[in-house]
């Protein structure tokens, strides 16, 4: 009877997990000839639902916000949402339980240290199904530092240490803070390598000033030099596609700010999902083995679906994608095939896509060697077919693009790309522009483009680009002697850069980022740059608020393009919804003029708006919806408010 009573009340527990809050399991046994029969009487009771979550008292924090949080700070009984289509809640009373004491450490955490949560009353609604939870928040006062002081500081001045850290006297005394300036500490010790560096934290409290004197006491520990460099949980990657990507090396002392660099290095290939250093003893004193834990991540993908946009229309997509492949590491059977073991590993990058629809079709393969015979040589080579229609033609391009590059630093690449494309233009219609006519029929363009890119975006988990900035400077020479029609050169510069403003518990982050591009283009002879050539200007990815490709110069109304291009955004992105979606406020402005020299600031046209992104299971990317209104524009403008972006796979 003993095992029938314990499973009754694991059967039990089961049914309040799911919400049968008052569920009842009993059992019962009859002894009979030959045995005993056990018998289970489950009294499930309605599932209950959290109709409301009501904190009473809570005047200066809104312990809701913890809703949206994830990992340990994340809440387990929320209200529930939609039906229960965004969120079930039901409610388990052991969980909530657990969720009071989360938003006490809350309160404790922003400087309310004798802030007491707990629950008042549960009201049930008449037929049990639903529960509205009453919780009394008594907040109390909230304490501010008074003094910070650091001790045992020999290696770093003290007030040097005081002026990184964010605790101050006089701000009221978060966690957060605490939390970060003994990380700031550590690091400044480690870019010094002193890894071991540790912090004792002593508080004394003045309760009836709700004052606090905080001390920070630095072990600084051995200066450490690096001996030897270990991999480990590289089951599939190869040990030098790691090791290329790290800056420091054995022999060197240890540098927490190239050890940090080298992590995000590692973390923009997107081989893995977690990357960690730790430390085993070497064989002298003041010398220790650096190990580099990876743990892999799925770096294949093969994506059948489609999209929709307002500037190509419903595509389909076919893509078989490898972003970390081995052309010399062919399979031996089936088996390693499709369980991943062949074909992987030497970080290489390849691509096939097909995109047929009904305004774009494209079929494509590329592929990458980022460090060509183990030198820091990037090479690619790409294929293509692109079909489009444009405004009263087919635009039909068949190319083939060969590049290489150099990395001077981890970051800083120069590459050289060459280019040979064969561009139809057919089905020309009566109305059609003359700058059309001109190029109808088989168009070749060779050109030779030479840029220089910097690299120190960062991207977190979910993709949100939160930090950093990039570059790219490029010049194309496009000429006759290299065996093209057309005699022409252009120039242009791109940058971005994001600064993280803020990010509530759950590591929601709200970001501002700023975007832009300039391009300028001139024919060396006579005859202009063709059509095809051209830049434009409009639509989603350049000028929200205006149609795509309708900004710039005209012929009877139609777009022609020009040569000088620039573009500016500003755009704060922040969330609405956990990490499935997120707001857009925006600035777009920019033109297109035929000369730079007919650029004017009267040019410019201005566009601001608002959007969504949302994060949608199976698809490759966010769902972009934008809503944008001209602020200033010319009279032969074409206006859209609305523009969108889909893409999903299945």
């Amino acid at each position: 009877m003993f095992a029938a009573t314990r499973d009754a009340a694991k059967l039990e527990q089961v049914l309040k997990d799911k919400g049968h809050v008052n569920a009842e399991v009993s059992v019962t046994h009859e002894e009979r000839e030959g045995g005993v029969d056990v018998y289970f009487a489950v009294r499930p009771g309605p599932a209950v639902h959290v109709k409301e979550i009501l904190y009473e008292g809570a005047e200066q924090l809104d312990p809701s916000d913890l809703a949206d949080a994830t990992g340990p700070d994340a809440l387990e009984v929320k209200e529930r949402e939609f039906f229960g289509l965004l969120e079930e809640g039901v409610y388990k009373p052991e969980a909530f339980e657990r969720d009071l004491d989360r938003v006490s450490r809350y309160y404790r955490s922003q400087g309310f240290l004798d802030a007491r949560v707990y629950l008042l009353e549960e009201q049930y609604t008449l037929d049990g199904s639903e529960v509205t939870l009453r919780v009394a928040v008594d907040e109390g006062p909230r304490y501010t530092v008074r003094r910070v002081a650091v001790e045992n500081t020999r290696v770093i001045d003290g007030d040097r240490i005081l002026t990184a850290i964010p605790l101050r006297p006089g701000r009221p005394f978060l966690g957060d803070d605490l939390r970060k300036s003994m990380e700031t500490i550590r690091h400044l010790y480690g870019q010094r390598a002193y890894v071991h560096a540790n912090v004792d934290v002593d508080v004394r409290y003045d309760l009836e000033r709700h004052l606090l004197d905080v001390t920070l006491r630095v072990d600084e520990g051995p200066k450490v030099r690096i001996e030897q460099i270990k991999i480990r949980g590289n089951e599939k990657t190869l040990e030098k596609v790691i090791r290329r990507e790290l800056s420091f090396h054995p022999g060197e002392y240890f540098n927490a700010d190239e050890v940090q660099a080298s992590i995000s290095r590692l973390g923009r290939l997107r081989f893995f999902q977690d990357v960690r250093i730790d430390f085993e003893p070497g064989s002298e004193p003041g010398s220790e083995h650096v190990i580099v834990r990876v743990v892999e991540a799925r770096t294949g993908a093969f994506v059948l679906g489609g999209g929709l946009s307002t500037a190509t229309g419903f595509f389909g997509n076919i893509s078989l994608t490898q972003r970390n492949f081995d052309v010399l590491d062919p399979p031996t059977s089936i088996d390693d095939f499709l369980e991943g073991r062949a074909l992987t590993g030497a970080g290489q990058n390849v691509s096939i896509s097909l995109q047929p629809g009904r305004e774009r079709s494209q079929f494509s393969i590329e592929f990458t060697e980022p460090y060509l015979l183990d030198y820091p040589v990037p090479m690619t080579i790409q294929g293509a077919i692109r079909d489009r229609v444009r405004e009263d033609w087919l635009e039909s391009r068949r190319s083939i693009r060969f590049g290489l590059g150099y990395r001077l630093t981890q970051d800083l690449i120069v590459r050289a790309t060459y280019r040979f494309e064969r561009v139809r233009i057919a089905d020309l219609e009566v109305d059609t522009v003359p700058d059309a006519i001109e190029v109808a029929g088989n168009n070749y363009v060779s050109g030779l483009r030479l840029s220089l890119s910097y690299n120190q975006n960062r991207i977190d988990q979910d993709f949100v680009l939160y930090g950093g900035y990039a570059f790219t400077i490029y010049y194309e020479l496009v000429g006759e002697a290299l065996g093209g029609d057309f005699g022409f050169h252009r120039a242009g510069a791109e940058a971005n850069v994001q600064f993280p403003l803020m990010s509530w518990p759950g590591n929601h982050k709200w970001v501002l980022q700023f975007r832009g591009e300039l391009g300028w283009q001139r024919s060396f002879h006579r005859e202009k740059v063709p059509i095809f050539e051209r830049f434009f200007a409009g639509g989603q990815g350049s000028l929200r608020g205006f149609r795509f490709r309708t900004v710039g110069p005209k012929t009877n109304g139609d777009p022609i393009g020009g040569n000088w291009l620039i573009l500016g955004t500003a755009e704060l992105t922040f969330p609405l919804f956990r990490d499935i979606l997120r707001g857009v406020l925006f600035v777009d402005t920019g033109t297109v003029t035929t000369k730079h020299r007919d650029y004017s600031t009267d040019d410019l046209r201005i566009a601001a708006g608002f959007g969504f992104r949302l994060k949608v299971p199976f698809f490759p990317a966010p769902v972009q919806l934008d809503f944008g209104w001209p602020l200033k524009d010319q009279e032969q403008d074409e206006r859209q408010v609305f523009s969108f972006a889909v893409g999903f796979g299945f």
